[in-house]
């Protein structure tokens, strides 16, 4: 969908910023391209100003060619919506730990699906294990022998490497593998956290238990950035947020598993699609402690699994031939791997195809002949537009 100019989306209209980046996400533009468009306008079509909201100071534009009685009663109007909205997204209830327990249980299913294909195990921060699961909710996960620390971030706002909700994620102890759920980062946090031995999921919305203030996200115009959910519903009893954190540890597996199902299947799709990926990434640093001569290839090939089956995810359950998804993974390599490629195309490919295989043997793809597809598994990333 292509975005319109901005200035015809502020003519006439009054916009907290945060709400107006939020908006132009409909248009898969990112938060800091709306940003610099947003400060091109203040010199010749908007002014800027701020209203304290709980504490805290939100900025807002609004157009010049208002008169003083229509921006004071458009300003009124927004500042009361979103108060309202600020409530539900601060409220742990409602948002933060309503989110992280969603992810949880998502977690739990994917652990009782696959955790014995590859290892997983989701640990205590005293890392003791309790029947594969430690039953906490931001916690390191264990995968293929390697540990992955979650950090589950419902905010509003795009994440970057300077957000602060971010910092103790990215200042993790080398020998632990950082990993991002949040609603919408930005490439270079990404790119950052991939550097790291991590990964960073995009859910691309805020998950939210559904209350009476719900409304106010599409009076805003930004329903499209959150799901509702109703109260989670384990072993009985109804929880919120708060309400689930503080029983989380006397739940038994079999019934976290069992609400699971009431984890949104785009959720659930992409959190599924996380554990393959970091599986996937693990044996591409495995493959480095080989021996010389088998290193190269099984490097190649390992490396070469991890953007096939981010192809395939990507294509959202359309079937791909084996030699599309490879000629898009060689296209990913560069450096000195490229090279390695190029001279021993034939046997790295067959070893890719072996790699393939073996997902689908731990059903994490599915084949009919030399077509590859998947199914229950979603790309963790969104990607959006670096131009308006």
């Amino acid at each position: 969908m292509q975005a319109p100019p901005l200035k015809d989306v502020i003519r006439g209209e009054v916009f907290f910023v945060s709400q107006l980046k939020a908006l132009m996400e409909k248009y898969g533009v990112y938060h800091d391209v709306t940003g610099r468009q947003i400060s091109r306008l203040l010199k010749e079509r908007v002014e800027l100003g701020f209203e304290t909201i709980f504490g805290v100071k939100h900025s807002y534009i609004y157009d010049k060619a208002l008169s003083p009685d229509t921006l004071s009663t458009l300003l009124k109007e927004k500042r009361e919506l979103y108060t309202r909205f600020v409530g539900i997204i601060t409220d742990n209830r409602y948002s933060g730990f309503f989110a992280e327990a969603i992810v949880f249980l998502a977690l739990c299913k994917a652990f009782s699906l696959y955790g014995g294909h590859i290892g997983m195990h989701i640990l205590q921060p005293e890392q003791r294990w309790i029947d594969g699961v430690a039953y906490k909710i931001e916690f390191p996960i264990a995968i293929s022998g390697e540990v992955f620390v979650l950090e589950v971030k419902n905010n509003f706002m795009q994440l970057s490497p300077k957000s602060k909700a971010v910092q103790k994620l990215l200042s993790l102890d080398p020998s632990l593998n950082p990993v991002l759920i949040n609603r919408q980062s930005t490439v270079k946090l990404k790119s950052q956290i991939m550097r790291s031995n991590g990964r960073v999921v995009d859910l691309t919305r805020l998950l939210l238990l559904q209350n009476e203030d719900s409304h106010v996200f599409s009076d805003l115009g930004i329903d499209h950035i959150v799901t509702f959910i109703q109260q989670l519903q384990v072993g009985g009893s109804e929880y919120n947020g708060i309400t689930f954190k503080e029983k989380v540890q006397q739940f038994q597996i079999k019934d976290l598993v069992q609400a699971s199902v009431q984890v949104p299947t785009w959720v659930q799709a992409k959190i599924n699609g996380l554990i393959v990926l970091l599986h996937l990434a693990t044996r591409f640093r495995q493959a480095r402690s080989l021996l010389k001569g088998r290193k190269a290839i099984s490097m190649c090939s390992a490396l070469l699994a991890q953007h096939a089956y981010s192809y395939l995810l990507g294509a959202q359950g359309q079937p791909r031939d084996f030699d599309d998804c490879f000629s898009y993974a060689t296209s990913k390599i560069v450096g000195t791997l490229s090279r390695y490629v190029s001279k021993g195309q034939a046997i790295i490919k067959e070893d890719l195809l072996r790699r393939l295989e073996d997902l689908r043997a731990k059903q994490f793809l599915e084949r009919r002949g030399s077509t590859f597809w998947v199914k229950d598994f979603g790309l963790p990333e969104n990607w959006l537009k670096r131009d308006p």
